[in-house]
């Protein structure tokens, strides 16, 4: 089961992405996601948790797809 640790290009949250099989959790400090993401920091101004609204984050997610990416390359190089 690898575990991935990403970091947000735009605002430089740091988060834990743990992927098994074909599924996956993320996680980050909801704290940090209100202070540091705009989309978290919205999401305070609203009066909600910002967790949601962090975790549809597209640099974030790109972040995680780039680390899954370079994990999967890593186990072809291994094979080969």
């Amino acid at each position: 089961m690898p575990i991935h640790r990403v970091t947000c290009s735009e605002c430089g949250l740091s988060a834990t992405h743990i992927q098994s099989g074909d599924r996956g959790v993320t996680s980050f400090l909801e704290f940090s996601a209100g202070a540091r993401c705009s989309l978290g920091g919205d999401a305070l101004a609203r009066g909600v948790s910002p967790i949601a609204a962090v975790a549809q984050c597209p640099k974030l997610k790109d972040a995680i797809a780039q680390a899954l990416k370079d994990f999967a390359d890593s186990q072809v190089a291994q094979r080969s």
